[in-house]
Order: C-alpha cells, then structure tokens, then sequence
C-alpha cells in the first residue's frame, strides 16, 4: 500500500512475499536482498502452479553474465539474469532497482 511504484516492490529482508503479492495486480517484480547481493524476482500470478510471470525480464538479457549483462543493461553492478528469465542481480539496491526499473519499461 505504500509504494510509490507499484509495479516494483522493495523488500530490505527475505520475506515469503509470493502469496502475499499474488492477491494484487499491479506489482510485477521485487527487489530484495539476498546473501552478498540484491536480486529482482518477477512475480507470477499462482506460485503454486505455474511458473509463468506476469512479466519476465528483458530477452536480450536472458543468460547474461557479468560485463555481458552490465553491456545490455547499462547498469554498472548487474551480476547475472536466469536463462528463464525470472530473476537477475545485481551487487547493490541501486543496481538491482534499476534493472527492475528497465524491465518494468522493457517491452519483451
């Protein structure tokens, strides 16, 4: 309810968000913490039944490792992004919220 962009969705710790998220229509992708970095998770309408996204990341990213991923993005930190395109990251908030921010314009 507080989020100013509803499409993205900020958590600062590991929280069991996708039955929670589910129940709303508008986010798309959460950025949250995880271990040494920060990673965007796309979020899918049934996470009990279908591995489907509202919305997967961008397709020129698909696979993308390190400089080849940083090269596609722009974005100085990116790490990787999953050959099935649900979830990337990046070495800070900054980078993973602006792989969010370009997904959520990307048209795929």
């Amino acid at each position: 309810d507080q989020a100013q962009d509803k499409r993205i969705i900020i958590l600062e710790g590991l929280y069991p968000w996708e039955h929670v998220l589910k129940k709303y229509p508008e986010p798309l992708y959460v950025v949250q913490k995880s271990d040494d970095m920060w990673r965007v998770k796309a979020v899918r309408d049934d996470p009990d039944a279908s591995f489907e996204n509202r919305k997967d990341l961008p397709r020129t990213w698909a696979g993308k490792r390190g400089n080849d991923l940083v090269e596609v993005t722009g974005v100085a930190d990116a790490e990787f992004c999953h050959n099935a395109r649900f979830t990337a990251g990046a070495r800070s908030k900054e980078g993973a919220l602006q792989l969010a921010q370009i997904a959520v314009e990307y048209n795929t």
